[in-house]
Protein backbone atom coordinates (compact mmCIF):
# COMPACT_ATOMS: atom_id res chain seq x y z
CA UNK A 1 0.00 0.00 0.00
CA UNK A 2 1.75 3.28 -0.96
CA UNK A 3 1.63 6.09 1.42
CA UNK A 4 -0.83 8.41 0.36
CA UNK A 5 -3.50 5.11 0.41
CA UNK A 6 -2.61 4.13 3.90
CA UNK A 7 -2.31 7.66 5.31
CA UNK A 8 -6.25 8.50 4.13
CA UNK A 9 -6.80 4.96 4.53
CA UNK A 10 -6.26 5.66 8.42
CA UNK A 11 -7.53 8.97 8.23
CA UNK A 12 -10.80 7.88 7.16
CA UNK A 13 -11.26 4.95 10.58
CA UNK A 14 -9.83 7.70 12.80
CA UNK A 15 -11.85 10.42 12.26
CA UNK A 16 -14.59 8.44 13.57
CA UNK A 17 -13.64 7.55 17.06
CA UNK A 18 -16.25 5.13 18.01
CA UNK A 19 -15.47 3.39 14.81
CA UNK A 20 -11.92 3.74 15.89
CA UNK A 21 -12.66 1.99 19.45
CA UNK A 22 -14.33 -0.75 17.84
CA UNK A 23 -11.48 -1.39 15.50
CA UNK A 24 -9.15 -1.46 18.80
CA UNK A 25 -11.22 -3.50 20.63
CA UNK A 26 -12.10 -5.95 18.27
CA UNK A 27 -8.81 -6.26 17.25
CA UNK A 28 -7.42 -6.47 21.27
CA UNK A 29 -10.61 -9.20 22.08
CA UNK A 30 -9.64 -11.60 19.39
CA UNK A 31 -6.23 -11.76 20.14
CA UNK A 32 -7.19 -12.64 23.95
CA UNK A 33 -9.73 -14.45 22.94
CA UNK A 34 -7.63 -16.78 20.20
CA UNK A 35 -4.46 -16.48 22.89
CA UNK A 36 -6.91 -18.26 25.66
CA UNK A 37 -8.82 -20.63 23.17
CA UNK A 38 -5.31 -22.40 22.62
CA UNK A 39 -4.31 -23.24 25.94
CA UNK A 40 -7.91 -24.47 26.73
CA UNK A 41 -7.57 -26.69 23.39
CA UNK A 42 -4.39 -28.51 24.74
CA UNK A 43 -6.03 -28.98 27.78
CA UNK A 44 -9.22 -30.28 26.21
CA UNK A 45 -6.25 -32.94 23.79
CA UNK A 46 -5.16 -33.71 27.21
CA UNK A 47 -7.35 -35.35 28.29
CA UNK A 48 -9.60 -36.67 25.50
CA UNK A 49 -7.32 -36.79 22.29
CA UNK A 50 -3.96 -37.71 23.75
CA UNK A 51 -2.95 -38.55 20.18
CA UNK A 52 -3.83 -34.92 18.37
CA UNK A 53 -2.07 -33.71 21.19
CA UNK A 54 1.46 -33.75 20.04
CA UNK A 55 0.59 -32.38 16.69
CA UNK A 56 -1.62 -29.50 17.88
CA UNK A 57 1.77 -28.06 20.14
CA UNK A 58 4.54 -29.26 18.09
CA UNK A 59 3.43 -27.81 14.94
CA UNK A 60 2.80 -24.63 16.21
CA UNK A 61 5.78 -24.44 18.11
CA UNK A 62 8.07 -24.97 15.39
CA UNK A 63 6.11 -22.60 12.79
CA UNK A 64 6.24 -20.16 15.38
CA UNK A 65 9.77 -19.90 15.97
CA UNK A 66 10.51 -20.56 12.12
CA UNK A 67 8.20 -17.33 11.36
CA UNK A 68 9.52 -15.33 14.32
CA UNK A 69 13.53 -15.80 13.19
CA UNK A 70 12.53 -14.77 9.69
CA UNK A 71 10.52 -11.63 10.86
CA UNK A 72 13.66 -10.58 13.23
CA UNK A 73 16.30 -11.25 10.38
CA UNK A 74 14.37 -9.12 7.96
CA UNK A 75 13.22 -6.75 10.84
CA UNK A 76 11.21 -4.71 8.26
CA UNK A 77 9.67 -1.37 9.46
CA UNK A 78 6.14 -0.58 10.47
CA UNK A 79 3.82 1.61 8.73
CA UNK A 80 3.90 4.33 11.51
CA UNK A 81 7.90 4.16 11.16
CA UNK A 82 7.59 4.51 7.43
CA UNK A 83 4.80 6.56 6.94
CA UNK A 84 4.86 8.67 9.94
CA UNK A 85 1.37 7.93 11.14
CA UNK A 86 0.17 8.22 14.36
CA UNK A 87 -1.66 4.37 15.11
CA UNK A 88 -4.82 4.08 16.46
CA UNK A 89 -3.69 3.04 19.66
CA UNK A 90 -0.25 3.46 21.08
CA UNK A 91 2.21 1.22 19.74
CA UNK A 92 6.29 1.89 19.94
CA UNK A 93 7.32 -1.37 18.78
CA UNK A 94 10.13 -0.61 16.08
CA UNK A 95 10.39 -3.22 13.06
CA UNK A 96 9.44 -6.72 13.29
CA UNK A 97 6.16 -5.88 10.82
CA UNK A 98 6.75 -8.94 8.05
CA UNK A 99 5.37 -11.33 8.66
CA UNK A 100 2.31 -10.51 11.05
CA UNK A 101 2.64 -12.86 13.95
CA UNK A 102 -0.31 -11.87 15.64
CA UNK A 103 -1.87 -12.83 11.72
CA UNK A 104 0.45 -16.05 11.73
CA UNK A 105 -0.31 -17.02 15.27
CA UNK A 106 -4.44 -16.69 14.95
CA UNK A 107 -4.41 -18.83 11.77
CA UNK A 108 -1.86 -21.74 12.99
CA UNK A 109 -4.07 -22.00 16.08
CA UNK A 110 -7.00 -22.61 13.45
CA UNK A 111 -5.29 -24.89 11.45
CA UNK A 112 -4.81 -26.82 15.12
CA UNK A 113 -8.46 -26.29 16.07
CA UNK A 114 -9.03 -27.59 12.37
CA UNK A 115 -7.38 -30.05 13.06
CA UNK A 116 -10.07 -31.38 15.95
CA UNK A 117 -12.75 -30.03 14.81
CA UNK A 118 -13.55 -28.52 11.36
CA UNK A 119 -16.26 -25.98 12.22
CA UNK A 120 -14.08 -24.60 15.50
CA UNK A 121 -11.32 -24.39 12.82
CA UNK A 122 -13.41 -22.40 10.51
CA UNK A 123 -14.52 -19.97 13.43
CA UNK A 124 -10.85 -19.41 14.26
CA UNK A 125 -9.98 -18.53 10.54
CA UNK A 126 -12.80 -16.09 10.72
CA UNK A 127 -11.26 -14.22 13.59
CA UNK A 128 -8.01 -14.56 12.20
CA UNK A 129 -9.23 -12.42 9.35
CA UNK A 130 -10.86 -10.09 11.18
CA UNK A 131 -7.68 -9.38 13.48
CA UNK A 132 -5.90 -9.23 10.13
CA UNK A 133 -7.77 -6.35 9.13
CA UNK A 134 -7.72 -4.60 12.48
CA UNK A 135 -3.99 -5.18 12.52
CA UNK A 136 -4.03 -3.33 9.21
CA UNK A 137 -6.77 -0.57 10.07
CA UNK A 138 -5.02 -0.12 13.53
CA UNK A 139 -1.85 1.71 11.40
CA UNK A 140 0.62 -1.37 12.73
CA UNK A 141 1.32 -3.71 9.82
CA UNK A 142 0.72 -3.00 6.29
CA UNK A 143 -1.72 -5.66 3.88
CA UNK A 144 1.87 -7.43 3.10
CA UNK A 145 2.60 -8.65 6.37
CA UNK A 146 -0.89 -9.51 7.42
CA UNK A 147 -1.15 -11.67 4.31
CA UNK A 148 2.26 -13.52 4.44
CA UNK A 149 1.44 -13.83 8.34
CA UNK A 150 -1.34 -15.87 7.12
CA UNK A 151 0.21 -17.41 4.10
CA UNK A 152 3.25 -19.01 6.61
CA UNK A 153 0.65 -20.27 8.31
CA UNK A 154 -1.37 -22.02 5.73
CA UNK A 155 2.33 -23.60 4.48
CA UNK A 156 3.02 -24.75 7.76
CA UNK A 157 -0.31 -25.69 8.95
CA UNK A 158 -0.91 -27.89 5.61
CA UNK A 159 2.71 -29.28 6.33
CA UNK A 160 2.36 -30.19 9.65
CA UNK A 161 -1.20 -31.22 9.87
CA UNK A 162 -1.74 -32.56 6.52
CA UNK A 163 1.36 -33.92 4.56
CA UNK A 164 3.24 -34.88 7.64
Amino acid sequence: MKEKSYKRMLLAVSANNNIAQLIVLTGKIITYFVYAFYPLLILYLAFFNRSALWYVVLVPAVSFVAVSVVRHLLNMPRPYEKYDITPLYNKKTKGNSFPSRHTFSAFIIGFAALYVCVPLGIAVFVFGTLLAVSRVLCGVHFIKDVVSGALSAVIFGVLGFIVI
